[in-house]
């Protein structure tokens, strides 16, 4: 029975990384949308766990070659953090974690890359940045801005985001 367990764990993972390249594929203009959506749905139903999910995107955000792939990825994140649980909120706002997203910046890429990088940042503080447990997204939000970086405003469209992200906190 283990050894069922481990292999249905290492399934899962498996068909968690290969939809996290089918949505973030060299070539694509814009994410596979279907495979953003299952890959939400994994984790949302522990399919895959938060903390393999984020190993998993934290590899694709440091894909060396090609841009195209790192701004999917940014957008798979972005849907994702939106998405999931607080268990995701904690994985991804986590100085480590943070601290790739800084590195992307000050070691661009491409500026679209850069743009999406400071645009997240920037919701993720909005929404998070009040409270002690996510900390580090406010002290990497006041790093990029000391060292010159313009945190663009946070748009209309992800209000309600961060006013369910605020209201789902307290009620936890």
């Amino acid at each position: 029975v283990i050894h069922n367990i481990a292999r249905s764990r290492s399934e899962e993972m498996v068909n968690f990384k290969n939809l996290l390249e089918k949505a973030t594929a060299t070539g694509l203009s814009e994410p596979d949308w279907e495979a953003v959506l299952e890959i939400v749905e994994e984790i949302k139903s522990k399919g895959v766990s938060v903390r393999n999910a984020v190993k998993e995107i934290r590899k694709r955000l440091l894909e060396p070659n090609d841009s195209s792939v790192v701004f999917l990825t940014l957008v798979v994140l972005e849907s994702i953090m939106k998405n999931c649980s607080s268990d995701l909120h904690k994985e991804v706002l986590s100085p480590d974690f943070l601290k790739i997203m800084k590195d992307i910046v000050i070691s661009p890429k491409s500026e679209k890359v850069v743009d999406k990088v400071l645009e997240i940042l920037g919701e993720w503080k909005t929404a998070f940045g009040s409270q002690a447990a996510f900390k580090a997204v406010t002290d990497v939000f006041a790093e990029l801005e000391r060292e010159g970086y313009c945190i663009p405003e946070t748009k209309v469209a992800s209000a309600a985001f961060m006013q369910q992200v605020r209201e789902g906190q307290r009620g936890r």
